[in-house]
């Protein structure tokens, strides 16, 4: 959740589905959501943020700039990691 611009979110959203749809690309794993909980987690660089009202309010907005293209994505939220 580098920036608040919901707007440009979404459309990163959108350049990502129709970049994996020019490739043959169906499955998207993301937005990774985890709650940042180790400094020395080597997957911290894939999530939104410590903050869940954060994480949440940037990632709503790229799932659905994503869906306008692509029908199909999977977010990543793992529990008792």
């Amino acid at each position: 959740a580098q920036s608040w611009d919901t707007g440009l979110v979404e459309e990163v959203g959108r350049a990502v589905a129709a970049e994996m749809e020019a490739f043959g690309v169906s499955w998207w794993l993301a937005p990774g959501m985890n709650i940042h909980r180790n400094p020395l987690c080597g997957r911290n660089f894939e999530y939104f943020s410590e903050d869940p009202l954060l994480s949440g309010s940037m990632a709503a907005p790229l799932r659905r700039g994503f869906k306008a293209v692509m029908a199909w994505e999977h977010h990543q939220a793992f529990c008792l990691q």
